[in-house]
């Protein structure tokens, strides 16, 4: 009999039609809380269900959901296309829903940022206030590198909603990158820095106060986050900003001299940038700060500029590292021939804007001077890509790995 009472128990079927009938019901009708959790609850009973996971990924975007649920992230993965299948067919049944469009704008983020800025630009033509759809268009307008573009939409997505502050950190992060320190200013005296997270964006405050030659708002900024939680990865930021100013005060430097410095920084936009690089150009003529640390676990030394013009960055401040397209296989040294040697050779090289190698030094012997020489000899004749960054040419440091294997072994 108990036998028989857990198997109806397990094997009973709830129906969730219903649950999920309501669902698109508030989903039409923008009532997202509700339909969040309805959507959870059926997903439970019917975990694959294309119309739902799309719900779930905006929830995400949206800031309904703090954690994704592994399982909910190998889901959205594996459907993308399908999810999107699923709902244009359900906008085909429910026109000029601009609810139904928020979601396909932002199903569209990861793959197509045209069909992105296509679905923002119809819900703008339901809504002309709408501030989500400004936003949407503003990180398409960013991610397609359109920082002028981007900032349109950013400031007007804010002017329509005060409250939503997302807004704030990444106006004043794209004002710094465009150069444009007061308005950066503005935006970072707008910030909340109760938020951990966004606390490190203090610095991007000193630095305009700097650019403004405010020596003593940027002390006092300084002492406000050297006195708040901080994330480690902004310590050496703090070091450098602290260097500089102590520089001015010894009249080693003055305030109009400028430096190079990538802070890491996390701006908080819609669930979607993972830490990025704040970047500002604030060298020249002073060897402590030309030594600079730059954040990372093993942190690297970063040099000032070559000129004005030219900007070297290290490799992590680029979305991807750059790898060259040519390295010439390298001579096998005869002694190491006879000696039946071999190894492992890691080459940092200077590429320059044109992508040729100006400079080469060993990162990682293999601990054999002769094959270390010639991994030097070949990493300098190879060839790379030209490089920018925010649209200036850079030159960067890579690495280069060369392998030295004797063949028939």
């Amino acid at each position: 009999m108990l036998i028989l009472i857990f198997s109806l128990i397990v094997f009973e079927s709830v129906d969730v039609k219903p649950a999920r009938d309501s669902t698109l019901q508030q989903i039409k009708q923008g009532r997202w809380e509700d339909a969040i959790t309805n959507a959870k609850f059926v997903l439970i009973h019917e975990s694959e269900d294309d119309l739902l996971l799309g719900v779930i990924r905006f929830a995400e975007v949206k800031g309904f959901i703090s954690e994704l649920n592994p399982k909910y992230k190998y889901l959205l993965n594996k459907k993308k296309s399908n999810i999107i299948k699923t709902w244009k067919k359900f906008y085909k049944e429910n026109k000029d829903n601009e609810n139904i469009l928020q979601i396909l704008a932002i199903l569209y983020l990861d793959t197509d940022l045209e069909k992105t800025k296509l679905y923002a630009n119809r819900i703008l033509e339901l809504d002309s206030l709408n501030s989500f759809a400004c936003f949407i268009l503003g990180y398409a307008s960013e991610k397609n590198d359109n920082y002028n573009e981007a900032l349109i939409y950013y400031q007007k997505s804010f002017l329509l909603d005060t409250m939503f502050t997302d807004c704030l950190p990444i106006l004043a992060n794209l004002y710094i990158i465009t150069g444009n320190y007061d308005s950066a200013l503005v935006h970072f005296s707008k910030i909340h820095y109760e938020d951990k997270a966004l606390n490190a964006m203090r610095i991007g405050k000193i630095i305009c106060q700097l650019k403004n030659e405010n020596i003593t708002g940027a002390v006092t900024t300084l002492d406000r986050l050297k006195n708040s939680e901080l994330f480690e990865c902004t310590r050496n930021s703090i070091e450098v900003i602290q260097e500089y100013i102590d520089g001015v005060k010894e009249n080693s430097l003055i305030p109009s001299d400028s430096f190079i410095i990538f802070i890491p920084v996390v701006v908080k936009q819609l669930n979607l940038h993972s830490p990025t690089n704040l970047v500002a150009i604030l060298t020249v003529n002073n060897i402590a700060i030309m030594n600079l640390k730059v954040d990372k676990e093993k942190p690297l030394s970063l040099p000032t500029s070559i000129n004005r013009e030219i900007i070297i960055v290290p490799c992590y401040a680029l979305e991807d590292e750059p790898m060259p397209f040519l390295v010439p296989k390298p001579k096998y040294p005869e002694s190491a021939k006879r000696a039946d040697l071999e190894g492992e050779v890691v080459v940092k090289a200077l590429v320059d804007i044109n992508g040729s190698v100006l400079d080469v030094k060993i990162l990682v012997s293999s601990g054999i001077k002769d094959l270390d020489n010639a991994a030097l000899f070949a990493a300098k004749n190879a060839k790379y890509e030209p490089i920018t960054y925010f649209g200036i040419p850079v030159r960067v440091w890579s690495n280069i790995p060369i392998k030295f294997k004797l063949t028939g072994k």
